[in-house]
């Protein structure tokens, strides 16, 4: 199945890596997102073409092989989608069976920059959601093993246990089944949050020359962001002057050291085009690069003038 293919399938059902992102757990995405993408109004990114996503793809088999090393275990790759008995819209899609075990294997791959995020016995909570999602929908399987292999020095695994997270996998089944059935299927969109300027964004691209009527609490909302925006220009201010208290101590020289930092001041280049030069020099050669974007600016007026957001 090629990627377009089976991100149309996705869109039918709710998968491991949407566990987080529903239950407001994800670094990567939010409950809108995944409600935009399920009922069909933003396209899931194709990634396919990333080199992150391709070499994950292919040391998928190298992590199982070194997890086989390390354990003593078998495994065996499980391609089909499997769902919940009692929710056709809950599925998962495994990597490993473990052989002889109730267990599964999920492997992963991190750059070196990501060491952190394995220390000790820390799993990244999108993954954790993830295993719990396949137990969830997998009552049999007792064990999901994550395996990771980091940047090309560290290789660990960890398990995460159904029996110390049974409270949880009851909560992940039914905030999914809330999800799917509220919003979901009765296309109702579900609350925003900070992370989803993107995400709007991509729901309503282009403005209509219309104007409509607005009541309930948005004056509040627009008062109290008029008070945020005093406030953030205030901590801007007060965060630059710090920094000049620091730089007039540094004048001309470029590093400095107290018991607990490093002080840096440097001079860098920083190469750009004249674009007033190159269009009065060289008009046809600017209107040929000239690219237009488009983008959407949130603004109101209040007495004092217009605020931008």
């Amino acid at each position: 199945m090629n990627n377009n293919s089976f991100q149309k399938e996705r869109q039918k059902y709710i998968g491991g890596t949407d566990c987080a992102g529903i239950l407001g757990l994800s670094k990567w995405k939010t409950p809108l997102r995944i409600w935009a993408e399920k009922t069909g109004q933003i396209e899931p990114a194709d990634i396919s073409d990333k080199i992150c996503v391709k070499v994950g793809i292919e040391l998928e088999e190298l992590v199982a092989k070194l997890f086989c090393e390390q354990t003593g275990k078998k495994v065996r790759r499980k391609n089909a989608t499997i769902f919940h008995k009692d929710y056709s819209f809950i599925a998962a899609n495994i990597d490993r069976r473990i052989v002889n075990e109730d267990s599964i294997l999920e492997c992963k791959t991190a750059s070196a920059f990501k060491a952190k995020d394995w220390s000790a016995e820390d799993i990244p909570k999108d993954y954790i959601m993830q295993c719990l999602h396949y137990l969830a929908v997998m009552p049999n399987i007792q064990k999901c093993y994550i395996a990771v292999l980091i940047g090309n020095q560290d290789f660990k695994w960890k398990e995460i246990d159904r029996k110390d997270n049974e409270d949880i996998i009851k909560i992940i089944i039914d905030k999914e089944v809330e999800f799917w059935e509220e919003f979901v299927i009765n296309q109702i969109m579900p609350g925003i949050s900070s992370n989803d300027s993107e995400t709007l964004t991509e729901l309503y691209p282009n403005s209509k020359e219309k104007e409509i009527i607005l009541h309930n609490n948005v004056d509040e909302i627009i008062n109290h962001l008029n008070k945020l925006d005093t406030k953030k220009k205030k901590l801007i201010s007060e965060i630059e002057l710090k920094q000049n208290e620091i730089k007039i101590l540094l004048k001309d020289n470029e590093r400095a050291k107290t018991d607990k930092h490093i002080i840096t001041w440097k001079t860098y280049s920083r190469h750009s085009l004249d674009n007033k030069t190159l269009q009065s020099k060289h008009k046809e050669i600017y209107l040929e690069l000239l690219k237009t974007t488009q983008y959407k600016r949130l603004s109101f007026k209040t007495i004092g003038g217009q605020q931008n957001v």
